[in-house]
């Protein structure tokens, strides 16, 4: 599962998969104390696994290393030592207890002064490992460690160090020898204790440290390990046996076939409920194969359901008792239990019979769970959740839930209409709706439609690409495509009475600058004011000197909202703004249930903000109209394209006739068409298909029938280019600025075509950053620097 959920593996799972096995060596460290270090864990396991998978013995563990070193180097000549020092035989005290053993040879060693070493390095442990892995016939080994947060987090800081250390060293071996190190972790490494930057980067940059195992990878994780399938056809005979129990024969919306057979024995709403209790508070995929496991092989709490008959499913309302422990910590949990659950339990007996306790206590588990898990059943769902199919399923079930809302609390029901439709809930706090209400009064009263709170709330939730109207917040880019070429504008958020006549100016001075790469912005007004709005932008735009470049600044301004639009929008603003106050603690009634509201209510003021601009207006230099209707795109492109075909009218003679995106496609054509400066290509060819499309609008193509030769026509911007070119150098970067922001706007690409042309005709001379001559090539930029008038050579020259 892991490997099918992270692709980053698929080095080690090829290495895994090769030829040949491998010594696995697991390592459960939540069974390990954290005094000891480990290294000798790791090597204790080894030398375990190695014994048990090939029947090979090798002291790598670190009692049995001294034992080996003991019996080559004491017991021949101090035996009598080693007896006395192990209070009897020391032979069977080291089959017995091996670390009292060679507690005992040290001691001896230490008293007879003799120089042996019973200390081995990682390296010489690793080594004797490996070979012992080779002489069974092993190619290598993997090593497991499981809860390796838990084990580092109770080490003290030394001992936290030298543990990192070996990480360290396991993550460096991998490099060189065949050693596999796959560690599990509930937390990141950073949460664990204590550990050294240097050491935590070491161990990050031999590891990959940002691997999890998520829930969609727990469906195939318990349907090969828990829920494991000894005989298909025994389990498929259990299937249909279930699904017609529960069901009936009638369609019922959580138990398919298909459903039932994904999950079994588990029922599909338990499924359901765990993995998005899991997403929601828990431990995430622990907590779900927990539970799996326990449910269905049975712990402390009850045994499994393996051992009841055929029918039997692991119903959503076994999901409370077995995850008390997670709600107890979580103050947001915690509150369910407290208040619900122990209610029940007190006052239960007195509101239903003695015979419908036991499954009246299930039904409110049941609500819990779900409530936690953030899902919906309707009453029929209900019932199927808990019994099987019956006659009187439903209305039992149902008369259940409506004695418990009627004579208990924390119960409310939302009516569909028709048998079982009804929608069932768990109420945290019966005043919170009130609460609620009466905090918002106060503060819509507080909110007159001049308030910026209103606009600056209902336009932080415009973030959906439909209409992301928060990203113009402040001033920012974008982009539009106009007449098959991208274009960059300016967009901004304005209370369009604050735009003064001084501040269009400048702002279409900045857009006329060669050094701009926008040529048009665009103001999007404010919902409010829109009639003053307006007469102050079309008097403040008419100051603008400039004729030209007043058609770059362009308003789009809402329509007001309608009454009963402001009321909508105040309260929704209001509620927000209640939601939001520091004052009300994360956990508070009120506030977890605005929480809950809140993205309905943001979708609902995004969808408003969408209307109003949507019936708005354009404003530009000498005219006023509709929108019209489109996307927060399709509406953006239209206005900014009607302000560049102001800005622009020649290019609509030189536009391309299909999308032009990129500066290599122009690259193209100079290497294959302006260089050689004749081709003869099939009509419909990829190139004769880029010279009718980009060159040919450009006025740079002659001739019919597939033979086409580079010319300058007299409609051509080059002409327009070659007649205002001074006699000086310029830089090609000055001349497409120039042309960028001349009446053709031409874009860069067409700018370097155009030059290219010019240069090959012979009416430009094309010179490096040194004002030394260069030959045309492609791509122009990277050859040349600068451009200037060439000496006109006659026909003939042209020619050759």
């Amino acid at each position: 599962a892991l490997f099918g959920h992270q692709p980053a593996l698929a080095d080690l799972e090829l290495a895994l998969t090769a030829t040949g096995d491998r010594l696995v060596v697991v390592v459960p460290l939540d069974e390990e104390s954290p005094a000891t270090s480990l290294e000798d864990v790791v090597f204790g396991a080894a030398q375990e696994a190695l014994l048990a998978q090939t029947g090979q013995e090798a002291p790598l563990a670190e009692a049995a290393w001294v034992i080996d070193v003991a019996e080559a180097h004491l017991l021949p000549a101090h035996g009598e030592a080693l007896d006395q020092a192990a209070g009897g035989d020391w032979r069977a005290l080291a089959a017995a207890d091996p670390d009292a053993a060679a507690a005992a040879a040290q001691q001896v060693a230490r008293e007879a002064a003799l120089p042996l070493t019973f200390a081995r390095s990682r390296v010489e442990r690793l080594a004797l490992l490996l070979q012992a892995c080779e002489a069974a016939g092993r190619a290598g080994v993997v090593f497991v460690l499981d809860e390796l947060s838990l084990f580092l987090g109770a080490k003290g800081h030394a001992a936290l160090q030298a543990d990192a250390s070996f990480l360290q060293f396991l993550g460096q071996r991998a490099e060189l020898q065949p050693v596999w190190t796959l560690c599990a972790l509930p937390k990141q490494l950073e949460d664990v204790g204590d550990i050294e930057q240097y050491s935590l980067r070491q161990i990050k940059d031999r590891f990959e440290t940002r691997l999890s195992l998520p829930l969609a990878a727990t469906g195939p994780v318990l349907t090969r390990r828990v829920l494991h399938r000894v005989d298909e056809q025994s389990f498929t005979s259990a299937v249909e046996a279930t699904v017609a129990a529960w069901t009936g024969g009638a369609r019922t919306a959580d138990l398919s076939h298909k459903a039932v057979a994904a999950t079994y024995p588990l029922h599909p709403l338990t499924f359901e409920c765990l993995v998005s209790c899991a997403e929601r508070f828990l431990a995430q995929t622990r907590s779900v194969l927990e539970f799996a496991l326990a449910q269905v092989r049975g712990d402390e709490l009850a045994p499994g359901v393996l051992r009841e008959p055929v029918p039997a499913l692991v119903t959503p309302d076994a999901l409370w008792p077995h995850f008390a422990r997670d709600i107890a910590p979580q103050p947001e949990l915690r509150r369910y239990r407290e208040l619900v659950w122990d209610y029940y339990q007190r006052n239960l007996p007195a509101l239903v019979a003695g015979e419908d306790m036991p499954l009246a206590d299930r039904l409110v588990a049941l609500l819990l769970v779900l409530a936690l898990a953030g899902i919906e059943r309707s009453e029929a769902d209900l019932a199927a959740a808990l019994l099987p199919a019956s006659e009187d399923r439903v209305p039992r079930v149902g008369g259940l839930l409506e004695t418990l809302r009627r004579s208990g609390a924390y119960i409310t029901v939302e009516r569909r209409g028709g048998r079982g439709r009804d929608v069932w809930r768990i109420d945290l706090e019966a005043d919170v709706n009130e609460t609620i209400k009466r905090r918002a009064r106060a503060l819509e009263a507080t909110l007159l439609p001049t308030d910026g709170r209103l606009i600056a709330t209902a336009v932080e939730c415009c973030v959906d690409d439909g209409f992301p109207l928060a990203t113009a917040l402040r001033p920012r880019a974008t982009e539009v495509t106009w007449r098959q070429t991208l274009r960059p504008a300016f967009l901004a958020l304005r209370d369009l009475r604050t735009l003064s006549a001084d501040e269009l100016t400048n702002q279409a001075a900045m857009l006329a600058s060669p050094e701009s790469d926008e040529a048009v912005f665009l103001y999007l007004g404010e919902p409010r004011a829109v009639e003053a709005q307006a007469e102050a932008f079309a008097g403040a735009l008419a100051e603008v000197g400039d004729e030209r470049w007043a058609h770059a600044l362009v308003a789009w301004l809402p329509r007001a909202p309608a009454p009963e639009e402001l009321r909508a929008w105040t309260e929704a603003v209001a509620l927000e703004l209640v939601r939001t106050d520091p004052t009300l603690a994360p956990d508070h009634p009120v506030r977890l249930r605005l929480d809950e509201e809140s993205p309905a209510r943001r979708a609902m003021l995004a969808e408003l903000m969408g209307r109003l601009y949507g019936g708005g207006t354009v404003l530009a230099r000498g005219r006023s109209e509709q929108v019209g209707s489109g996307t927060w795109g399709e509406v953006a492109t239209r206005l900014i394209g009607a302000a560049l075909d102001q800005l622009f009218p020649d290019f609509a003679t030189v536009a391309p006739r299909r999308r032009l995106a990129l500066r290599e496609t122009g690259d193209q054509l100079v290497a294959d068409f302006v260089v050689p400066g004749e081709v003869a290509e099939s009509p419909g060819s990829p190139l004769a298909a880029q010279i009718e499309d980009f060159a040919q609008p450009l006025g740079l193509v002659s001739g019919e029938d597939g033979a086409y030769r580079l010319s300058i026509g007299t409609d051509s911007p080059a002409r327009a280019l070659l007649e205002r070119l001074p006699a000086r150098p310029l830089t090609v970067n000055a001349v497409e600025r120039w042309l960028a922001k001349s009446t053709w706007g031409l874009i860069a690409a067409q700018t370097e075509l155009l030059l290219a042309a010019a240069i090959r005709r012979g009416y430009l001379e094309a010179l490096d950053d040194r004002r030394t001559p260069v030959t045309l090539g492609a791509p122009l930029r990277s050859r040349v620097a600068l451009v200037q008038p060439a000496e006109l050579l006659t026909e003939a020259q042209q020619a050759v």
